[in-house]
C-alpha cells in the first residue's frame, strides 16, 4: 500500500505571493523555488515560466479567457511566475461612484487564473509577485478566489546596509 500512496500526485496548493520592494529578490527567490521544486519531482517539468500581463490579456475583450486559459494549460506541470501580477488588475472608477470596479479583461484573465489553480490543484506551482501594497489592495482583492488558492505569502523586506556589506564579504 505504502507504494501505491507514493505514486499519488500532491493534491494540495503549492502557490505562492512574494511582496516586497524592487531590489527585495522576489524573482531570485521564485527561481530558488523552482529549482527546490523540480529537485523534488514534484511537476513533470522543472522549468520556470516568467510571465506577465500580456501572456494573458487579449487584443480584444471576450478573447481573454481563451488566451489566459491556453497560456495555463500550456505551461501545465511546470512553475509559473507572474511578475508584477498587480498589472493584471487593472480597475476603472467611474465619477461619482464609491466603488471600483475590475476591467473587464483583467477580470476574465483572473477569473481563468482562478478556475485553472482549482481544477487542477497540485499540477503546477503559481507564484505572483509584485509590490506589497499593490498587491494587497490591486491583484489579490480582484477575485475573492485568489485568496484562498494563493496561501502561501512571503514579506520579503529591504536590507540595511550592514546586512548587504555581509552578503557581499560572504561571496568574496
Amino acid at each position: 500500500r505504502d507504494g501505491e500512496h507514493n505514486k499519488r500526485p500532491s493534491r494540495s496548493l503549492i502557490n505562492f505571493v512574494l511582496m516586497g520592494n524592487p531590489g527585495a529578490w522576489k524573482t531570485r527567490l521564485a527561481t530558488a523555488l523552482a529549482a527546490v521544486l523540480g529537485k523534488l519531482g514534484l511537476f513533470v517539468y522543472d522549468q520556470l515560466v516568467v510571465c506577465g500581463r500580456s501572456d494573458f490579456v487579449a487584443e480584444y475583450e471576450g478573447q481573454t479567457a481563451v488566451k489566459s486559459r491556453t497560456f495555463l494549460m500550456g505551461n501545465l506541470e511546470k512553475i509559473i511566475f507572474l511578475d508584477e501580477a498587480y498589472s493584471l488588475t487593472t480597475w476603472n472608477q467611474s465619477v461619482g461612484e464609491p466603488d471600483r470596479k475590475l476591467s473587464a479583461y483583467s477580470g476574465e484573465a483572473v477569473s481563468e487564473i482562478v478556475a485553472f489553480l482549482s481544477q487542477r490543484v497540485g499540477a503546477t506551482c503559481f507564484i505572483a509577485a509584485g509590490y506589497e501594497e499593490e498587491m494587497l489592495n490591486d491583484f489579490i482583492p480582484s477575485n475573492p478566489g485568489l485568496e484562498r488558492r494563493l496561501t502561501n505569502r512571503v514579506w520579503l523586506k529591504d536590507y540595511t546596509v550592514d546586512q548587504l556589506i555581509g552578503i557581499y564579504l560572504t561571496a568574496l
